[in-house]
């Protein structure tokens, strides 16, 4: 296998980077289902960034500082959390 030249390899860095960052911006944030969320606050005692908050007695997530980890939807007794982890 022969060397890469440096702009090749600088070309298929900035694209993997590119695809990175393309595939994080479309992955989408949990969801609280408001039907079965009863507002206890497990969601937010949980999230490391603080993107969760209560209001009127709901979860509310904050999409864009959310790093879509899913602590919230394993934290939740609920189950009123959908993510990569767990669907409604």
């Amino acid at each position: 296998m022969g060397k890469l030249e440096p702009k090749r390899l600088i070309g298929l860095i900035l694209i993997l980077a590119a695809s990175a960052f393309l595939i994080a911006a479309t992955w989408l944030a949990p969801a609280v289902n408001r039907s079965q969320c009863v507002g206890c606050g497990d969601c937010a005692a949980i999230c490391p960034t603080g993107s969760i908050t209560i209001v009127r007695g709901k979860a509310v997530i904050d999409d864009a500082s959310c790093i879509r980890c899913d602590n919230c939807v394993r934290a939740c007794p609920y189950n009123a959390i959908n993510g990569k982890d767990r669907k409604y």
